[in-house]
């Protein structure tokens, strides 16, 4: 079967901005999840999901395709239960996975014991500041969401964010990770914030468009929010670090290390320079259009571009979204082809085939499609694409995971003790969890969520 598709690093390839936002970043799409090269499923990038895309000469689908069909989170969300305790002793716990979704390593796993030494030696402790970190995320995330709608449009990117208001959804990570810390290396001199460009930084964010792929943030930016710390410094926090370097996410203590090249080893995409993301643990560039792509190529397309006629066996093609998304209303579409224009979904419809229909409402008839029919609280019912279905509520905490993996905006998929995916609500600081995806910030400690660990 053939599909239009981004793949699982397309996903996750978010804004670069800086080292010290990206894992926030990656943690705001993926529900917690490392920006490894793994960390997230393959997912379309009309639908967030193409895995079971209904295919126009079977006409059946998959658990997995029906999910790529409604259009909502990545197929296989499913996660598997880690042990959370292993976040508070440092002893190096992961959150495993069930369906396509790749290990996290426990927010403070291997962190052991803060080492007191380094990064504030000699430092001020208590300098004043003119500024929240609350207030930053929230400024700093209207910008990416600007940038990434202007890239993907309104329908795809509410697929990207996993049914969740984008905005919402960013400063929530942003604020609850490395900017849960900025204020106090801000007070101890350790990163320098300077209200009067932060404008300009969110101006020149918003321009990024796609580019926000691979991108780290513009000069302005790093004017703007500017670590101290030089390469082989110590650090505590990634906006610690000045110009081309970063704070690994390692034990205590730190030093600011350069970022790698092309072909360069990494583990997460800030580890990469400026243009380059992580792709099979070598830093390089994304597909661009006309170049092969997934398949045996294993090329990821950049965002904006979709790969077009891949298989498990043969390679296909990157090609930009406007060029794929043409068909107008009533208009013949394939799955793995041309798709429709935006607010259109291709689905199957009789003795018609696949064409391009219109939205459907809550409650109403719909049936799988590609992207989804359903509002973005709802998702379709329908047992194939042969059949008809409704448009119900996506469920909440608590309830079974519908689909492969499909919750109601806010919410992750999680496994339970018999393997079967339930419903759970993103924590914030402080409130009580079991396992690091629970958590906005990514670290479940003691029983509550709690901001990434910071080198004293």
């Amino acid at each position: 079967m053939r599909s239009v598709s981004v793949s699982s690093s397309q996903l996750r390839a978010i804004p670069r901005l800086r080292g010290w936002l990206r894992s926030a970043l990656c943690a705001a799409l993926l529900a917690g999840a490392s920006c490894s090269k793994d960390a997230e499923p393959a997912s379309s990038d009309l639908a967030a999901g193409a895995a079971g895309t209904p295919s126009a000469t079977s006409a059946s689908g998959t658990a997995a395709g029906k999910s790529a069909a409604n259009g909502g989170g990545a197929a296989g969300r499913v996660e598997q239960a880690g042990t959370g305790s292993s976040v508070a002793t440092g002893a190096g716990g992961s959150e495993s996975t069930v369906a396509g979704r790749a290990s996290q390593p426990g927010a403070a796993g291997a962190a052991g014991t803060q080492a007191g030494e380094g990064a504030d030696a000699g430092l001020p402790q208590d300098l004043p500041i003119d500024f929240t970190a609350a207030e930053l995320a929230e400024d700093l995330a209207k910008a990416v969401c600007a940038a990434l709608r202007e890239c993907l449009g309104t329908q795809k990117l509410t697929a990207f964010v996993g049914r969740e208001q984008c905005e919402t959804r960013f400063s929530a990570s942003l604020a609850q990770q490395d900017f849960a810390s900025l204020e106090e290396a801000a007070k101890r001199g350790r990163v320098k914030v300077v209200r009067d460009a932060l404008e300009q930084c969110y101006s020149d964010t918003r321009a990024l468009g796609c580019g926000i792929q691979s991108e780290r943030l513009p000069a302005s930016c790093q004017r703007a929010i500017a670590g101290t710390a030089q390469p082989g410094e110590p650090c505590s926090i990634g906006a610690d670090c000045t110009g081309d370097s970063f704070c690994p996410n390692t034990a205590c203590s730190r030093v600011c290390t350069p970022r790698a090249k092309a072909a360069g080893s990494c583990k997460r995409d800030e580890e990469c320079v400026n243009g380059l993301i992580c792709l099979n643990e070598r830093c390089g560039s994304a597909a661009r259009a006309g170049e092969a792509c997934a398949g045996t190529a294993g090329a990821v397309c950049a965002l904006g571009t979709s790969c077009v006629g891949s298989t498990k066996t043969q390679s296909g093609t990157c090609q930009l979204n406007a060029d794929v998304q043409v068909g107008a209303l009533g208009e013949a579409c394939t799955p793995g082809g041309t798709l429709c224009q935006e607010g259109l979904s291709c689905a199957f419809d009789g003795g018609s085939g696949f064409n391009c229909q219109a939205a459907a409402v809550s409650g109403g008839v719909c049936h799988l499609a590609l992207p989804g029919q359903c509002p973005n609280d709802a998702y379709c019912s329908a047992a194939d694409v042969m059949s008809e279905g409704r448009c119900e509520p996506l469920p909440v905490e608590g309830a079974a995971c519908v689909l492969s993996g499909e919750c109601a905006g806010g919410h992750i998929c999680l496994a339970s003790s018999d393997g079967k995916g339930v419903c759970w609500k993103f924590r914030n600081l402080g409130e009580a969890c079991t396992r690091d995806a629970m958590c906005r910030s990514g670290r479940c400690a003691d029983g509550h969520c709690a901001a990434p660990l910071a080198c004293d």
